[in-house]
């Protein structure tokens, strides 16, 4: 059984956000809560928002095993997960050897 995948239309986008297209365009500028909200709304971390294009990088296919070099289906919440114990893990393995 596949995960589940959520989306949100653009009208969805639109009616939660009416002024986003304005946002988009520079005809007017967000406050940091709104991008907060939006961020929160889509379930994309908060420096997406700045960023001109998503980064490319996908720890999922670098760091994990797959079958037939083909990831499964997974939520979102769930490759956050992972990729947010994959920090942690770099960041014990940091400190371990700064411990020596």
């Amino acid at each position: 059984m596949g995960a589940k995948k959520i989306s949100k239309n653009k009208d969805e986008i639109i009616y939660k956000f009416p002024k986003i297209d304005k946002w988009i365009a520079g005809q007017e500028n967000p406050t940091f809560r709104q991008l907060e909200q939006v961020a929160n709304y889509l379930k994309v971390p908060f420096g997406y928002m700045f960023l001109e294009n998503p980064p490319k990088y996908d720890v999922m296919e670098v760091e994990f095993r797959s079958i037939n070099n083909k990831l499964p289906e997974m939520s979102k919440n769930l490759k956050d997960t992972i990729i947010e114990m994959d920090i942690r893990r770099k960041w014990v393995s940091d400190y371990r050897k700064g411990l020596g």
